[in-house]
């Protein structure tokens, strides 16, 4: 059956590269290819779990990634349809070249950032030692980490000050990056490189914090950012698309990393690095599927595992909620697989199969308007650059659904939407247009 699923993915995948032109990172193979992976590490770890997978799982999964299909592609054919309207029309100033002026050339704006992250990382590296009471930089992440997990929002908590401030060196981290190889690729301007340093603190903080998929999160941003930018240079998928096999080695580069930070950041697995490996890939899949086995009670308040952000909300607002933590779960062989299961499990432990279908249907609505914009962009050559920014700021989410849900869960929150506004100002404070001559 995990073979079926296997090639299922690639199905979709591939439909997905059909249907939005050969452009590599459309929503839907991005999403199907996260599967892929994680599917392919289940079929390696399938003889230690002495697991299969039922056939409930594999509809479930079809059947999220079908209608993501469909809602992303459904704002793409409305842009076609209208580009044709546009070619009837014979407007040809819809395709004179207005091209985004970047303010990224002064050194001093790149100074004045990279100091405020220093400020921003040393301020919660002195809180974080103060609430742990930790002496070395491993016990101070451990002990935060362990409070946060077997505690959730009974435990350390990161101030609402030190986090706005995150927030915003977060915010204007990501938009100077993109700026960065906008000015390089585009203006063929080699601007400072400490534009790009303020991600790197952005990696720092999120490793004190515990947390290690923000290396993912910085490298698929800069990935997909690339990709876009050479994709609007070259006029070219085929040349973009190349790129991006380019860059796969840096993302298989990085695990290792992944797998040896784990003691520092306090994590206990004794498994070898392919066993680490391929449960952490595997196991979202399987615990989905040993959760959807299971005779679960749904016993939470409606929609509190998709939305977890607004019932965050909700509880600092006075209304009473118990947070939801996801337990771990274990295989026949009494090995652990993990807490994790898939973005599936939250939207089916929620809302069922339909809830499956409208969250994926509406993910993909959401995912394909950004990539949709960005395409128009390059078929008017005015390029759409803050919707680059937002579709590599949750490309994220996309290839990790097949892991967790990192969308609604966090996306859907009053702190998301500060950072949004945060991140368009900053953009719209540092660029200009101007046709070109």
């Amino acid at each position: 059956m995990t073979i079926i699923l296997l090639i299922l993915t690639v199905f979709f995948g591939t439909l997905g590269i059909v249907f939005f032109n050969y452009i590599a990172i459309n929503p839907s193979t991005v999403v199907s290819a996260g599967f892929f992976v994680g599917t392919l590490a289940l079929l390696f770890s399938t003889q230690d779990w002495q697991v299969q997978l039922s056939f409930k799982t594999i509809q479930l999964i079809s059947l999220g990634l079908g209608f993501f299909l469909v809602g992303s592609l459904l704002p793409y054919i409305a842009f076609k349809v209208s580009r044709k309207n546009e070619k009837l029309i014979g407007d040809q100033a819809l395709y004179e070249k207005k091209i985004i002026r970047a303010r990224v050339n002064s050194t001093s704006i790149a100074i004045i950032a990279v100091c405020f992250q220093i400020f921003v990382t040393v301020y919660l590296y002195i809180y974080l030692r103060s609430a742990t009471q930790g002496t070395g930089l491993s016990e101070i992440i451990s002990t935060f980490r362990n409070s946060t997990m077997s505690s959730g929002d009974d435990g350390l908590q990161i101030t609402g000050f030190l986090k706005q401030l995150q927030v915003f060196s977060m915010a204007y981290s990501f938009v100077f990056a993109f700026l960065y190889f906008y000015k390089r690729i585009v203006e063929n301007y080699k601007c400072s490189f400490l534009y790009i340093i303020p991600l790197l603190f952005y990696i720092f903080q999120s490793l004190l914090t515990g947390g290690r998929l923000q290396i993912f999160r910085v490298i698929l941003f800069i990935g997909s950012s690339i990709y876009f930018l050479q994709l609007y240079k070259k006029d070219s998928p085929s040349y973009a698309n190349y790129f991006i096999l380019k860059v796969g080695k840096w993302i298989i580069g990085i695990i290792p990393v992944f797998y040896f930070l784990k003691n520092f950041l306090g994590r206990t697995s004794e498994d070898s690095f392919f066993q680490y490996i391929f449960r952490y890939l595997g196991g979202p899949i399987e615990g989905l599927d040993l959760f959807i086995k299971s005779n679960y009670s749904y016993s939470h308040m409606y929609g509190q595992e998709t939305f977890a952000g607004v019932y965050s909300l909700l509880t600092k607002l006075g209304i009473e909620n118990q947070p939801i933590k996801l337990s771990w779960i274990m295989a026949p062989t009494g090995i652990w697989v993990g807490n994790v299961y898939t973005a599936f499990r939250r939207y089916y432990s929620d809302f069922g199969l339909s809830g499956v279908a409208i969250l994926m249907f509406m993910l993909g609505i959401f995912f394909g308007v950004l990539f949709s914009n960005i395409v128009r962009g390059h078929m008017r050559k005015e390029i759409a650059g803050f919707s680059i920014i937002l579709y590599s700021f949750y490309f994220y989410s996309l290839v990790f659904t097949f892991f967790d849900d990192t969308f609604y869960t966090t996306a859907i929150s009053l702190g998301s939407l500060v950072q949004i506004i945060e991140m368009y100002a900053i953009y719209r404070l540092f660029t200009y247009r101007q046709m070109k001559v």
